[in-house]
């Protein structure tokens, strides 16, 4: 079977740095769980927890959040 067949693409190198709105996969999830967290009030589990929100364990949310130096507790 293997992987699906994308098509390819020119790489150019000029257009490095015009994309502003790449920034790293971290800092996305960063910003998303600290959403997820003022929508909840801080709140990381539960029905009305981010946890919950995000479609995720609260033990996952956690782990990620101690990954991203996110505070809880």
């Amino acid at each position: 079977k293997g992987f699906p067949k994308f098509p390819k693409t020119e790489f150019n190198q000029s257009h490095i740095g015009e994309s502003e709105d790449i920034r790293p996969l971290n800092e996305i999830i960063s910003q998303h769980i600290k959403r997820a967290l003022d929508t909840t009030k801080g709140k990381v589990e539960g029905n009305n927890g981010a946890a919950n929100l995000l479609g995720i364990n609260p033990s996952t949310l956690r782990a990620r959040m101690r990954k991203l130096g996110i505070p809880f507790g």
